[in-house]
Order: C-alpha cells, then structure tokens, then sequence
C-alpha cells in the first residue's frame, strides 16, 4: 500500500513533524490539552514542490496553536482506508461517487468515534465536480469536506499561481476541516473566500477555532498576525 506514498515525502513529513512537536511542547501550557489530534496522507500525485506549501501549511496551524491542534503522520490503517475506500481498490478516486450527506451531518467529525485521519487530493479544473462547483463569476481553488468517516481537501493543482498561493489555499483549507466557515467580512482572516485574501492565520482566526470547539479564550494571546 506504499504506493501511495513517495518514500522523500514520508520522511519529510516526519521530519517537519517531530520539529514542530518538539517546537510546540516547549511553549504549551501544561494544563492545556490539544483538542484536535489528527493524520495527513497526500496523494502521491502531488510532486515535491507542492507538497512544500501543503506540509507549511500544517505546520502553521500547529504553531500558532502551539500543539492545541496537532497533525501527523499517516498509519498503515490510513494508507490503506485510501485504496479501498477512496480509491475502490482500482486506482481511481471514488470518494466523488459516494454519498457523503449523511456521512457530513455529524455535528462533531471530530468526535472520538470519527476518524481522524484526512486526505489531501490532486485533482484539476477539467475534474467534473470541479466545474460543477465553479460559479459564473469565481473560479474554485480548492474544496474540502469534512465528515465522521471521510475527511478530504481537493486542490486543483493546476489553478495555483505560485507555492504563496497554495500555502494560503491550504491554509484557509485546514480553517474549513477545523470547522470554521467562510468569512466574508473582510480580509482580516484568512477564511476570507476570495483570492488575494489574508497571507497568514489571524488572531481572529484562532478566536473563532477556538470558540468553534468549545475552548473560548484559550487561544494562545501572542499568536496569530494582525
């Protein structure tokens, strides 16, 4: 099943990890509790200078959080959920023709009895629930869904300008898997939906994560820009 994998991304991704750990323990409260552990698998499909932004991206969120949010690397169990649940077995992606209403009406993915573990997929602007969710007016960059059994982002690789581009994607991206909506009411927060939004994780968007999980007023005070 390590197909899946590129062996360099693996190491890097456990490299990047156990810094950012080790990084993040040094500063935490020792009477907080991170309140979302999770695992990252990214498609092979990705190369190496994408999946540069992508792993940055992680490791922002666990930064400004300093480890209240935690993401690591996948197990052996999550490789192989990949092929035979979101790939059928037949290397190609079946996640898009599964029914996944019921599977998002959960309250609470993060719950214990959900898994935590999410996926990151390569996909294009000729995919067709990519065109199906491009508007008139706006050109989707990337789209996520987070329900109890299945977690995924989709970025559509081919849209992205440049590693900024997809670094603040990922970054707006992982607000969504959290559970924090769009924010449309200015460019303070980089859950602002349009393109050039916020460049970083705000202190209003560590309030609203925070407050979203039930931790109002324990977000770290000198974290987060602006």
């Amino acid at each position: 099943m390590r197909k899946f994998f590129k062996h360099i991304l693996v190491t890097a991704f456990a490299m990047s990890f156990i810094g950012s750990i080790s990084a993040s323990e040094a500063v935490r409260d020792p009477m907080k509790t991170n309140f979302i552990d999770s695992r990252a698998l990214i498609q092979e499909d990705f190369s190496g200078i994408e999946t540069t932004p992508i792993v940055n991206a992680f490791l922002s969120w666990m930064n400004e959080t300093q480890g209240d949010i935690m993401i690591m690397p996948p197990t052996d169990s999550d490789v192989l959920f990949f092929d035979l649940a979101l790939k059928g077995g037949e290397g190609q992606m079946k996640v898009f023709d599964m029914d996944l209403q019921a599977d998002g009406s959960n309250p609470d993915p993060w719950s214990k009895g959900c898994r935590h573990t999410f996926y990151l997929i390569r996909v294009t602007s000729s995919h067709p629930v990519v065109k199906a969710l491009d508007g008139e007016d706006r050109q989707i960059l990337a789209f996520t869904f987070a329900g109890c059994a299945f977690k995924f982002i989709a970025v559509v690789a081919d849209r992205m300008k440049d590693d900024q581009m997809l670094y603040t994607t990922m970054l707006h991206e992982l607000g969504h898997m959290w559970g924090l909506p769009d924010n449309k009411g200015g460019k303070s927060s980089i859950m602002n939906g349009s393109w050039p939004g916020s460049k970083c994780i705000t202190k209003k968007d560590l309030k609203d994560v925070y407050e979203k999980h039930n931790k109002a007023g324990l977000e770290p005070k000198d974290r987060g820009c602006n």
